[in-house]
């Protein structure tokens, strides 16, 4: 989940990043976060619209988000977007601009209204893939196309290694203050992390399930003699 906090000065902090590749499609989530309330509206009582525009073309992408949560850890709203070929079709840097709208016809009158509340630019790096797979040159011999098909093959999985190491959990932090555990890379946080208070309850579970099965053991060797 790649997550970006709104915050109440209208600009844009990713609060968690996760590497989205050129062209990869509905394996990645857009995740914007937006306290509930701002200058006495409700957010909720918006439409949440993002306009992406593309690094090297400069077409411009729109999308309405999806309100999935209203009530993200007691004061957020949550909106989401499935990261689909339209937004990763181009590497580089992926800019895009939020816009809050609403619109509101007083029924006396028939006036209609518009509130915007506009949020400042960000950005999304999408990470370039390679052309691993080359068709050899057809002028070679069958050995040699051969031995450069495998050397494609090496060099392809050694990217997915070390796309795969750079995201790799290093570290375990236990952060006092927010009573949060979570793995880091490189003093990044990865992922979601897990509460003190919920790894407590996931323990209990654990102990009681173990000593539900060493009472029924019990059970089953006195009834057998053994």
């Amino acid at each position: 989940m790649y997550t970006i906090l709104i915050t109440k000065d209208n600009t844009v902090i990713a609060t968690e990043k996760e590497a989205i590749m050129e062209k990869s499609s509905l394996v990645d989530t857009l995740q914007f976060l937006v306290e509930k309330e701002y200058n006495g509206f409700d957010m909720a009582e918006f439409q949440l619209v993002i306009q992406g525009y593309l690094p090297i073309s400069h077409e411009i992408q729109v999308e309405q988000l999806e309100l999935v949560d209203n009530n993200y850890k007691d004061l957020y709203y949550a909106y989401q977007l499935p990261v689909h070929t339209g937004i990763t079709k181009e590497p580089g840097n992926l800019l895009y601009s939020l816009s809050f709208i609403k619109s509101e016809i007083d029924p006396n009158t028939g006036k209609v209204t518009n509130y915007v509340r506009n949020i400042a630019q960000g950005d999304i790096n999408i990470h370039p893939i390679s052309n691993w797979f080359a068709p050899p040159d057809t002028a070679l011999t069958q050995l040699n196309q051969i031995l450069l098909a495998n050397q494609q093959a090496i060099s392809a999985l050694r990217n997915v290694a070390n796309q795969i190491q750079d995201n790799a959990p290093e570290d375990i932090i236990i952060n006092s203050q927010t009573e949060e555990i979570y793995l880091t890379n490189d003093g990044k946080r990865v992922g979601t992390g897990i509460t003190l208070s919920n790894l407590d309850a996931a323990l209990d579970k654990i102990n009681e399930e173990q000593e539900r099965t060493i009472n029924i053991d019990n059970v089953l060797n006195d009834n057998t003699g053994n």
